[in-house]
């Protein structure tokens, strides 16, 4: 038989609502939530995967040292769970720990004086990362950092995981009020949007990405960035009432504007998802079918079916977060997590008082007929999880040099 995966995103270690955090004045009422979640998915294990689907770790507005202290206790409980793999995909406040394994590729590239590969902004596997010591022994054997897609053929559908912000990216801005990312790829690249492809995106994003990050490194830049932020959310929010929807557009340029509000529900990313997908068909070439995709990075948990002649029947699914935003009526998404078994994606809500109850369940579709991936059906797997064959040749599970996998024909050299 079977087991179900189990899907958690959007923990933000570092930030002071994180409500798993193990440290602090509400470390008793973290630690209580730990042990709950734990004992609830232990009870429905063994898992065929525990997905940590990004931002596990805010970056942004907290030294790695202290957000890996606040952390560590959910990630030894988490990391003890019975299961097949753990799988770790970095998301914006963490995606300083993907550059961080690829300039470590180079490094190791060097010392064995082989061609220096520039960084490419395509699909990585990282089977031997320098994480592994955050978790449990066991766990460790069976981590998998991968970036940005994790796809998987699971039950006989096609899975792609991703924290979201590729699609929020696709998703907001136009015009003057643009993203940071897209005024990089616009203004600085000179690269439009229609033409861009996902390495161009991922490209702009980074740059973005990590001015945020090296903003975290003085604690007095830190706090005032904080403080100047909280002054703009409550300015924003002041003037949205006076001048009804003049500012929404502005509100947009930064996704934490928005993040955790119902402007944010899945129901609107169906669009951004099926161009999401487009770009990553064109990046290898031919065809990225998908029948479930699933992100977190909105901080708003849902489920809804898209329809669309390109990839078919797409259902896209959001697993919400775990952290609490004070100033956000968000309390109904604060706490959520995902159980994918072969019949359903199961959204379940932990409540204050520790108990879980299932908020929403979709049956997922119905199985197609499909040529093998080694036919072009679908050059992305990261491989199988849960048939009884594969039909794709799996990076994490073989190679000669474990330190990563990067598809074919994507290198940059």
């Amino acid at each position: 038989m079977i087991g179900p995966i189990a899907v958690l995103s959007d923990l933000h270690f570092g930030e002071p609502f994180a409500l798993l955090r193990g440290t602090g004045e509400q470390a008793a009422a973290g630690r209580a939530r730990v042990d709950a979640l734990c004992d609830w998915l232990a009870a429905r294990g063994p898992l065929k995967a525990l997905i940590l689907l990004g931002d596990l770790w805010d970056l942004w507005f907290a030294s790695f040292a202290m957000a890996r202290e606040e952390g560590d206790y959910a990630l030894q409980q988490l990391g003890a769970l019975p299961a097949e793999r753990l799988v770790y995909l970095p998301g914006n406040h963490d995606h300083h720990l993907l550059l961080q394994h690829q300039l470590l590729e180079q490094i190791t590239t060097l010392r064995d004086d082989r061609a220096v590969e520039v960084l490419a902004h395509t699909q990585r596997d990282y089977t031997d990362s320098f994480l592994a010591p955050l978790f449990p022994a066991p766990a460790r054997e069976g981590l998998l950092v991968t970036y940005p897609d994790y796809a998987i053929e699971y039950a006989g559908r096609r899975f792609v995981f991703h924290h979201g912000h590729h699609t929020s990216i696709v998703r907001e801005g136009r015009g003057i009020f643009a993203l940071p990312t897209r005024f990089i790829l616009q203004r600085l690249e000179g690269i439009g949007v229609q033409e861009m492809t996902r390495s161009d995106l991922e490209l702009a994003a980074t740059v973005f990405f990590e001015m945020l990050y090296a903003a975290s490194f003085s604690p007095k830049t830190r706090v005032r960035m904080n403080q100047a932020w909280g002054h703009w959310l409550t300015w924003s929010a002041r003037w949205s009432r006076l001048w009804g929807g003049l500012l929404r557009r502005l509100r947009l340029i930064s996704t934490e504007a928005v993040r955790g509000t119902s402007a944010f529900d899945v129901e609107f990313f169906q669009d951004a998802v099926k161009r999401t997908l487009d770009l990553a068909a064109a990046e290898y070439g031919g065809s990225y079918p998908c029948d479930v995709y699933v992100f977190g990075h909105t901080h708003r948990a849902g489920i809804v079916t898209a329809e669309d002649a390109g990839h078919g029947a797409v259902t896209v699914v959001n697993s919400g977060c775990w952290l609490h935003e004070p100033r956000k009526d968000n309390r109904q998404n604060e706490g959520t997590f995902l159980l994918i078994d072969p019949q359903q994606v199961g959204l379940y809500f932990q409540a204050p008082d520790l108990t879980i109850t299932l908020q929403k369940s979709l049956r997922l579709p119905a199985l197609k007929d499909r040529r093998s991936s080694q036919d072009g059906g679908y050059p992305g797997l990261n491989g199988d999880c849960g048939t009884e064959q594969s039909t794709a040749a799996s990076p994490e599970l073989g190679g000669d040099d474990k330190r990563s996998s990067q598809r074919d024909g994507h290198a940059i050299r």
